[in-house]
Formats: structure tokens, C-alpha cells, sequence
């Protein structure tokens, strides 16, 4: 499909530009600047410097958030990138791997909050889950337009343990969630990277060819136990 050429090798063979937790500019941009203005003064000092970045990884810092969780995923936020992700894309040229986290309950996408999709709301708990495969093939519809080439979903484990109880009392809806998001990727193009995943996570994956890689370690910075990755390191390996 257009646009998934070596798309696991931008990560793992080549240099990227992260502004993920730990990084300078993890929720935080040059002073008197915005997001955009910053990700192409980083792209412009990196070509003066030679310094050989393939691809550009955008943190949670990009979309909007309540209650911890996600509210819209589809557009950046115009203080962010007041092009949007279009503008940033085509100004430093570099394919994106975008982060994404637990969904709000009160995401824009749920019926229950007026938008066109079947989720489970669970509002005590702060979270909500996706149920159409629908949702998932328009959600990743068109994103290689702004760039995108890996969707990072992040916090697996808060997911499926703290904001979705329905996850806990089901055998089958944790599957359904994974495989839909897979074959949403897969439909468009795209490659998924897991990260705070749990083992049954990892062997899920196993029927999921869009998803090529995983993250074992925490957030790289001071600290943090990003070194301490024997446990989970191993299924990534195997």
C-alpha cells in the first residue's frame, strides 16, 4: 500500500527527532514560539547541523485531553500547529509517528456525546472504548496526508485496567478493540507501535501484522528506571 515503505525501519535503523516524556521539548516549545514554529526551527537547525533525522515522533502535547484521556484525535490543536498537522508536515518534510492515548469519555467521536460511533462509556472511571471497525478505518483514514506512517498507542495498560471496566469483564471485547485498531491501520496504510504494553498485549499481536513494534522500556529521563527493561524486553525480543 502507498506510504508503508520501510515504515518499521524509519524507527529502528535510522535517527528520529522525539519530543516525547524526558525530551527538551516535551510540552514545551523555543521561548515566544509555537509548536509549529518550533518543529521547523528543529528541522531547519538539524539540516544546517547535518544531523540525519528521518521522522519526527509527536507526544500527547498535540491533541486535547480531558480527564486525562483524549477527546479528539482527528486535527491538532490550532495553538499547536495553527496549520495543522498539513502545514508542519509539509514545512519539515518528515513522516510522523503520533502518539495517542486512553479515549476520554467524553471523546467527540462517542454517540453519547454527539458524535457517530458506538463506544462503551465508562464515566466513573473516566475512559471509553471504541466498538465499530468503523471508527478505527476513518479515524486513520487520510492521515498520511499530515504525514503520519506509525500510530503510537500508548498507556495499553491504564486502558485496559484503570478506565474500562467492561475490559475486565469480557474475554473477548480486549481482542475486538486490538484487532479493529489493526486492521484500521492496515486498511490505510499504516504500522502501529505498542507501548506500556502487558504480555497479553504482545501476544495479541501476534494476529496483527500492522503491528510491528513495541516499546519495552519507561520514558527516558532522569530518574525514571528506563534501563530496568529484563521483563519487559523479553517478548519484544522473542
Amino acid at each position: 500500500a502507498a506510504g508503508t515503505t520501510d515504515l518499521s525501519g524509519r524507527l529502528s535503523q535510522y535517527l528520529g527527532f522525539t519530543t516525547d516524556n524526558g525530551a527538551y521539548y516535551y510540552y514545551n516549545t523555543v521561548p515566544e514560539m509555537d509548536y509549529q514554529q518550533t518543529m521547523i526551527a528543529v528541522r531547519n537547525y538539524a539540516d544546517r547541523e547535518g544531523l540525519p533525522y528521518r521522522y519526527a515522533l509527536y507526544d500527547s502535547w498535540w491533541y486535547p485531553h480531558s480527564s486525562g484521556g483524549v477527546t479528539n484525535w482527528s486535527q491538532a490543536m490550532p495553538d499547536v500547529f495553527p496549520d495543522g498537522m498539513e502545514g508542519v508536515y509539509e514545512a519539515t518534510g518528515w513522516p510522523v509517528q503520533a502518539h495517542n492515548r486512553w479515549w476520554s469519555w467524553e471523546n467527540v467521536y462517542a454517540k453519547q456525546n454527539g458524535g457517530q460511533y458506538e463506544f462503551i462509556i465508562d464515566e466513573e472511571r473516566g475512559g471509553a472504548l471504541p466498538l465499530e471497525q468503523a471508527f478505527w478505518d476513518d479515524l486513520l483514514g487520510n492521515k498520511q496526508d499530515w504525514g503520519l506512517r506509525v500510530y503510537e498507542q500508548d498507556w495499553l495498560y491504564n486502558e485496559f485496567y484503570q478506565h474500562v471496566e467492561a475490559l475486565q469483564q469480557s474475554a473477548t471485547l480486549g481482542r475486538q478493540w486490538l484487532m479493529q485498531m489493526g486492521r484500521g491501520a492496515e486498511k490505510n496504510g499504516l504500522t502501529i507501535q505498542y507501548c506500556m504494553p502487558y504480555a497479553r498485549h504482545l501476544l495479541q499481536s501476534l494476529e496483527i501484522p500492522s503491528v510491528t513494534q513495541a516499546r519495552a522500556s519507561d520514558d527516558y529521563k532522569p530518574s525514571n528506571d528506563q534501563w530496568a527493561i529484563g521483563g519487559g524486553g523479553t517478548p519484544p525480543d522473542a
